[in-house]
């Protein structure tokens, strides 16, 4: 049996909210969705008012990190390295019954 990407649950979803809170970075989307990102990251442009209505159209990772696309032409990418891990997880998606996905 094939596992399911549990990121392919937000491919098409909008970015409700979209904040940075003590070093972490967290989108909100629409259904309840919450993407939590503490490791370093880059986001480009660097418009968090902009990501407010984006929907994800793509995404790709490696063992190295997670590059997120947005219909608005921004990119986040998010480094897993060791160097760039600051815990207790690199990435947290919460899903709309609260249960919780985690990349180490």
């Amino acid at each position: 049996m094939k596992a399911i990407d549990p990121r392919q649950a937000l491919l098409g979803l909008a970015v409700n909210e979209a904040l940075i809170q003590e070093e972490a970075l967290y989108l909100h989307f629409d259904g309840g969705w919450t993407l939590v990102v503490i490791n370093a990251f880059v986001l480009k442009p660097a418009d968090m008012e902009g990501m407010v209505g984006a929907c994800l159209v793509g995404f790709e990772g490696n063992d190295r990190g997670e590059k997120l696309r947005f219909d608005n032409d921004a990119v986040l990418t998010v480094d897993l390295s060791d160097a760039a891990y600051r815990g207790p997880e690199a990435i947290q998606l919460v899903r709309p019954d609260g249960h919780s996905i985690i990349w180490n």
